[in-house]
């Protein structure tokens, strides 16, 4: 008795020009209605089991549910919505400009200008992205804590009711070492940089060698009660060569009552009493 294996029989579906066509029309109509109910506050969502207005900050999810009927439609939907999410994930809010330009076939005219926000303009644009309800107080609490001077970061909690946990840091006063700022400037940008604190002053080039190594990669802000010059001179000459950005500031406070305090707060601390050196640093 033979068995004979039998042959799988695939099939392509085509689709003609006129067909993708109408697809994309459907879906622009269907992004324009999306697009008015939020303008018209008809739109709803379910958030843990309540329907609420949707805001324009819900516009994503809008796009996430967006039904289809056809498998043309779902192909045309599939790109428009991977196109929208690629860019909101660039910047919040971005995808709802894009598809009212695309939706209206106009390029909107965009006047770029760098100025610090005003925390009036922040509210006007929270509350239009967002509505008038809890969020917008919440985020209204964490802004006022921030005091638009540092970044803000939402995480999304079990916690049945709103919490805001804001962390202060330590002010240490003092200036960037004389002989360096004459030398290189007293303005600099070092978002992202490390802190080290030395109890102390510094009193040769080759303890921070560390330091200059690593600050080839990374901006290094050493503070210390004082620096000897050759130290300063060596500093600013490598910082003008490229070849390290090791910053020196001359601390007057610290900020604290106990100088080890600050390891809290993510800074690498040197004392000596402690018998630490610049080498054991990581």
């Amino acid at each position: 008795m033979s068995l004979r294996k039998r042959s799988i029989v695939q099939y392509t579906d085509l689709h003609f020009d006129d067909e993708i066509v109408a697809s994309i029309k459907v879906a622009k109509s269907e992004l324009k209605n999306i697009l008015c109910s939020l303008r018209d506050g008809s739109a709803t969502i379910s958030y843990n089991g309540q329907i609420v207005t949707a805001q324009h900050v819900d516009f994503p999810r809008l796009v996430a549910e967006w039904g289809i009927s056809t498998k043309v439609q779902l192909a045309v939907r599939n790109i428009i919505t991977s196109a929208l999410f690629s860019i909101e994930e660039k910047q919040t809010g971005s995808a709802l400009i894009c598809a009212g330009s695309w939706i209206s076939g106009d390029e909107p005219s965009i006047d770029v200008k760098i100025k610090r926000c005003s925390h009036q303009e922040m509210s006007d644009c929270l509350k239009f992205f967002g509505g008038s309800g809890m969020s917008l107080g919440a985020a209204h609490a964490v802004i006022d804590s921030g005091g638009l001077g540092c970044r803000i970061d939402y995480e999304e909690t079990q916690q049945p009711v709103t919490k805001i946990v804001t962390h202060s840091g330590r002010e240490i006063s003092g200036e960037i070492d004389p002989l360096f700022g004459d030398r290189v400037g007293r303005q600099f940008d070092l978002k992202g940089c490390a802190v080290i604190a030395v109890a102390g002053a510094v009193e040769s080039v080759s303890s921070l060698h560390f330091a200059l190594e690593s600050s080839a990669e990374r901006p290094i802000v050493v503070l210390a009660e004082s620096f000897l010059p050759d130290v300063s001179n060596t500093l600013a000459e490598t910082w003008r060569q490229n070849r390290g950005k090791c910053l020196p500031f001359i601390a007057r406070k610290w900020g604290t009552d106990n100088f080890l305090d600050l390891e809290k707060l993510g800074i690498l601390c040197v004392s000596h009493e402690r018998g630490d050196t610049f080498s054991s640093l990581k």
